[in-house]
């Protein structure tokens, strides 16, 4: 448990650094340990134009367009990969152990979890849906399931063009392999 305290620790130092244009900022953090308890808080920037969850999510706002999904995809992959290859550290104090050894983060759990942000994006489903039938409630398996079936994974709440149907595909075949 000490472990995971350093390493999430270390972590939210290093996030408190990055100043990046696609990447929320991370403000500042609380982490009290009552006798093993580990209460944890993150407190971020105010996002004037709400979470890519609550626009994706809540019926109440107007669906993203296909070119408002493949900005904020493109945005999301820009601060991945800033986290990746464009971080520099000015006092090494400041970054995560990991970093400080390797010169990287984590990239492949990154990765596939930025994949499964683009599966949300692309079908308009969350990750786990419990309400749905059992064969459709974890999305990545359902993704699985139907690998050539492009028109299944579409929002269907949105117009389709047959090349976003044929992008979405491509996107899908790439995360699939990872």
């Amino acid at each position: 448990m000490l472990c995971l305290s350093k390493e999430w620790l270390a972590e939210v130092q290093l996030l408190g650094i990055i100043d990046h244009p696609n990447l929320v900022k991370l403000l500042g953090y609380c982490s009290v340990d009552r006798e093993r308890g580990m209460q944890r808080l993150l407190v971020y920037g105010f996002m004037p134009n709400r979470s890519l969850e609550d626009h994706l999510f809540n019926p109440s706002l107007p669906h993203l367009s296909w070119k408002t999904r493949l900005q904020i995809m493109l945005g999301a992959a820009q601060g991945l990969r800033y986290l990746h290859e464009g971080l520099e550290f000015q006092d090494q104090g400041y970054a995560a152990p990991e970093y400080v050894k390797t010169g990287h983060l984590k990239v492949q759990s990154d990765i596939w979890s930025f994949g499964v942000v683009l599966y949300e994006i692309l079908t308009g489903r969350r990750v786990l849906e419990r309400k749905r039938p059992h064969g459709e409630q974890k999305l990545l398996e359902w993704v699985q399931n139907y690998p050539a079936d492009s028109s299944r994974f579409s929002d269907h709440n949105l117009v389709t063009s047959p090349l976003c149907l044929h992008l979405q595909l491509l996107c899908l075949r790439q995360i699939i392999c990872l």
